[in-house]
């Protein structure tokens, strides 16, 4: 049985699939590195869409660009291989030789139209890594006629690498992922009024928008400090920050949404709200990955909606009309008035809509509603 490919290169070739793993620009590298270990072969790595249309991970080494130009133009709507690798199970190196004899490819209008020009490639090992309804995600090594008792070391190649390309692939699709998440967050957060942040269950700054970094630049009303930590300059606002975050954060909260009210000094008071932005799959957040975002923004006149506190606060519709009219301003006598109720009501409405938001003066009513009024510039 002829050599094997030696260890440390098949350590160097692992090292570049990870590289690729991190920049699908390095799957060439791999190539090249494959069809060097084992000249004049040729090597693939193909992430077939739709069936016919080859995507960005797809790299392929030992085969002149005009052949492969070739390839995808025309012959691979006559491939035989394709739907052999479509029955492979996946994970499972196969080689050529074990399902189609010389003769057989050689009857093939793929072979004498495409396979003999390219060099009489009638031996070959592959490995399908991923099947689904969409893609199809293989590796193939193609040896010439010449060189067929290469078969089985080019197999035994594919059974050491290929779970490594798989992890790397899946690498490449969560960064992919990851990358789109994070664009989509930083343009939702720019169009938000007000400053906007990001925060772990540490405190640290993970991401802010462009007024969130315009004021801590200024560092009048807080500072991003050692860390990335966010770091209110009055004390009391720091302690009531950190208060918010830790109780929207709290796995066993059922209301977890927290609001302020922020002392900005000459620009007055701001209102600000902790969101819990928890995994899907993780409602409870209890793995400890929970982030958060803050906004802080000057409170409005402009009235919350009532389904929204009876929705996140189990709020009663009077109960809510109250919260939203006493946050407006207006005072028990003034809200029993226009409502026609008793003060005594309206009182005992308020108490019980203060227990729910979990508030202790009407000043925090008016900061709890302000702060779940965000809006979203559409311009």
């Amino acid at each position: 049985m002829p050599r094997l490919v030696p260890d440390r290169i098949i350590f160097d070739l692992i090292d570049r699939t990870y590289a690729a793993g991190c920049d699908p620009k390095q799957w060439s590298n791999l190539a090249a590195g494959v069809q060097a270990a084992l000249p004049h072969t040729s090597f693939s790595l193909r992430l077939s869409l739709s069936k016919t249309e080859l995507a960005v991970y797809s790299s392929t080494a030992g085969i002149p660009d005009e052949y492969l130009s070739s390839y995808f133009a025309y012959y691979q709507y006559i491939n035989p291989y394709i739907s052999m690798f479509q029955r492979f199970p996946v994970g499972e190196v196969q080689t050529l030789s074990k399902f189609m004899n010389t003769a057989e490819i050689r009857k093939q209008a793929f072979y004498h139209e495409w396979l003999k020009p390219v060099g009489d490639l009638t031996y070959g090992a592959g490995v399908t890594l991923l099947r689904d309804c969409e893609r199809l995600l293989c590796l193939s090594i193609d040896i010439p006629d010449r060189l067929g008792h290469l078969e089985p070391v080019a197999a035994d190649f594919l059974r050491k690498i290929s779970p490594h390309v798989t992890r790397a692939f899946h690498l490449n699709e969560r960064l992919q992922a990851e990358a789109v998440s994070r664009q989509a967050l930083e343009g939702l957060m720019e169009r938000l009024e007000g400053a906007a942040f990001v925060i772990s269950k540490e405190g640290r700054v993970l991401a802010l928008n462009r007024e969130a970094e315009d004021l801590a630049r200024k560092n009048t009303v807080f500072g991003i400090r050692a860390g990335q930590r966010l770091t209110f300059n009055i004390s009391k606002n720091d302690e009531a920050y950190r208060a918010a975050l830790a109780a929207a954060l709290d796995p066993w909260k059922s209301t977890p949404t927290a609001s302020i009210a922020i002392d900005c000094g000459h620009l007055g008071r701001r209102a600000a709200t902790v969101l819990p932005l928890r995994p899907s799959g993780n409602a409870n957040g209890a793995d400890g990955s929970s982030l958060a975002l803050l906004l802080i923004y000057a409170p409005e006149r402009a009235a919350t909606p009532a389904q929204l506190l009876q929705s996140l606060y189990s709020l009663t519709k009077a109960e809510a009309e109250v919260a939203l009219r006493t946050a407006s301003g207006s005072g028990p006598s003034e809200i029993a008035e226009s409502l026609m109720l008793s003060k005594v009501t309206i009182r005992n409405q308020l108490a019980a809509a203060m227990g729910k938001l979990g508030v202790h003066s009407q000043a925090q009513v008016a900061a709890l509603v302000a702060a779940h009024n965000p809006h979203l510039r559409v311009d």
